[in-house]
């Protein structure tokens, strides 16, 4: 399987994280399974059926929210994907649900976010490789973001915040520096992305040790860098968010 990960223009920073696709065989196996691990960014995603070099079609559009746990899912049927990981900033302009209902969830994306995504759907079947796609996106949050819409600023930095600090912070730390007590940053916290930001910030510690393994392929390494007290505490959190070892996970994802 081919997966790229692409940074997006500087006009989207605080809408979207990273673009991602992935191809593989176009006959690959029926019984292929999607694993998902804990995230922090929402996830909209696009499947695609390619035969051959020219046709290509759309198989499915939805969205997964903020994920605190793992997951198994089919992925058969396609042979093709991309990815857009939302930052809370874009979540308010384009979906009809809170952070909150989505949370743990893997829906279509027309029941989430309505009329909005139906030309969206219907142009990004007309494309069939990924500058249009990348192109398409930028075109349409872009537009997005010059909706009005009320939105809580300040959580909105604690959550670039948070991911700055590689999830090594105290929820009492977060309120002294966004000058609310604890009580009230919680709450502010939780009704932007769902979840009370020590969760919050566990699971971007878990993400940090994910993507440093990429460049530090020592465990302890890996567990200290990334704030953890031991090798132990990171493989135990580890394993409540992907489900299973880091030993295995960095094998199956090099495979």
């Amino acid at each position: 399987m081919g997966y790229t990960v692409i940074k997006p223009a500087p006009a989207l920073n605080g809408l979207i994280s990273h673009f991602s696709t992935g191809t593989w065989n176009e006959n690959g196996r029926q019984d292929a399974i999607y694993h998902a691990v804990a995230g922090t960014n929402m996830e909209l995603t696009f499947t695609f059926r390619r035969e051959g070099t020219s046709s290509v079609h759309l198989v499915s559009s939805s969205i997964q929210g903020v994920r605190t746990t793992y997951g198994y899912f089919p992925a058969g049927h396609f042979n093709e994907f991309f990815g857009i990981s939302l930052l809370p900033g874009a979540i308010a302009p384009f979906l009809k649900l809170s952070p909150g209902d989505l949370n743990n969830r893997f829906l279509e994306l027309p029941v989430t976010a309505g009329k909005r995504s139906e030309l969206l759907i219907n142009e990004m079947d007309a494309t069939s490789g990924l500058d249009e796609r990348i192109d398409l996106v930028t075109q349409f949050f872009t537009s997005l973001s010059k909706i009005n819409v009320q939105q809580d600023e300040l959580m909105i930095k604690a959550v670039t915040y948070i991911k700055a600090c590689e999830g090594n912070v105290t929820v009492v730390d977060l309120a002294k520096t966004f000058f609310l007590s604890p009580k009230q940053f919680t709450r502010r916290f939780k009704a932007l992305t769902g979840l009370n930001p020590k969760l919050y910030a566990r699971i971007v510690r878990f993400e940090s040790g994910i993507s440093r393994h990429n460049r530090i392929h020592s465990l302890t390494d890996v567990a200290y860098k990334s704030g953890y007290f031991d090798q132990s505490h990171f493989i135990n959190d580890f394993k409540t968010f992907s489900g299973i070892n880091p030993h295995m996970y960095f094998k199956k994802k090099l495979s």
